[in-house]
């Protein structure tokens, strides 16, 4: 995914660059968002839908505006016994807060019938073609929005879903990665040492089958890896693995945190998990050589 280019204003030092957009949204941004949703599944709508199917009318596209006039709008049904008007839509969208037009947008993209029939390429277009132009701090990772900014990070957790040992854990941290409201951090790095784990166990296991990993912790198994050159790891990678293991299994693992209800922070939380995802990737592709 290449980075866009930047306007001739901004390389100029004429306008400043745009911040990563957290906890705010643009005007900018939520146009594009709102005209990549019109492209996919309204473009073909006249000036309005009702219970008539009119001639030469987009059937499935007039089927996507009444399941989101309902089902996300919350209208009544019955307002389709008359006319309701197209343009309504961006009159609705337009009044939402910025954090409820990324619900929009996740709605649109789980339950609305587009022309691009893959979810999956969608995300990805979505992604290289409104949220990472426009500095958005959230992408898509399957089909949820978290806030992973970074187009490098991004495919690193992406490549760690698709692989075959320790996908389930990676998984498990996106979804909660993907929740706005309480999200649990420490939740997110367990899941993502647990993936590392895995995929530590089946390497090692398939590397030499005389040993039994499957008792063994990640620190442990790297370990392992060094010691009998298994794999040619760097010191400085291996240890920083090893300490990132040693502090989670006892500040998290074991509840040692110096309060017991304090979780870390999300900037630390998407660090472990796109470093095991990393790690993950490493294995997986020295497996398949």
């Amino acid at each position: 995914m290449s980075t866009p280019q930047k306007n001739f204003s901004i390389r100029m030092g004429y306008q400043p660059p745009q911040p990563v957009q957290i906890d705010s949204m643009s005007d900018t941004l939520s146009s594009d968002i709102f005209n990549f949703i019109w492209n996919e599944y309204f473009s073909d709508l006249g000036l309005f839908v009702n219970n008539e199917p009119r001639y030469g009318g987009n059937a499935v596209q007039e089927n996507n505006f009444r399941k989101t006039w309902t089902q996300f709008f919350h209208r009544p049904a019955s307002d389709f016994s008359s006319s309701v008007f197209t343009s309504e839509l961006n009159d609705r969208y337009r009044s939402l807060s910025w954090f409820s037009k990324y619900d929009f947008l996740e709605f649109c993209i789980m339950n609305l019938k587009a022309n691009t029939t893959r979810i999956e390429t969608l995300c990805k277009h979505i992604n290289s073609d409104v949220l990472e132009p426009n500095v958005a701090g959230f992408r898509f990772v399957k089909s949820l929005l978290v806030p992973v900014t970074s187009s490098t990070d991004l495919n690193t957790i992406n490549t760690a879903l698709k692989t075959s040992i320790g996908s389930g854990h990676f998984k498990k941290a996106v979804k909660e990665l993907a929740k706005r409201k309480k999200r649990n951090t420490n939740q997110i790095a367990i899941e993502a040492i647990s993936g590392a784990e895995s995929a530590a166990k089946v390497f090692v296991q398939a590397k030499d089958s005389q040993k039994d990993p499957s008792n063994k912790t990640l620190g442990q198994l790297i370990k392992i890896i060094k010691d009998d050159h298994l794999l040619t790891i760097n010191n400085a990678y291996s240890e920083s693995m090893s300490k990132l293991y040693g502090y989670l299994s006892d500040a998290i693992r074991h509840g040692n945190l110096p309060n017991e209800t304090e979780e870390i922070s999300l900037a630390e939380a998407i660090y472990i998990l796109e470093l095991c995802s990393a790690f993950t990737n490493y294995l997986t592709a020295e497996l398949a050589d």
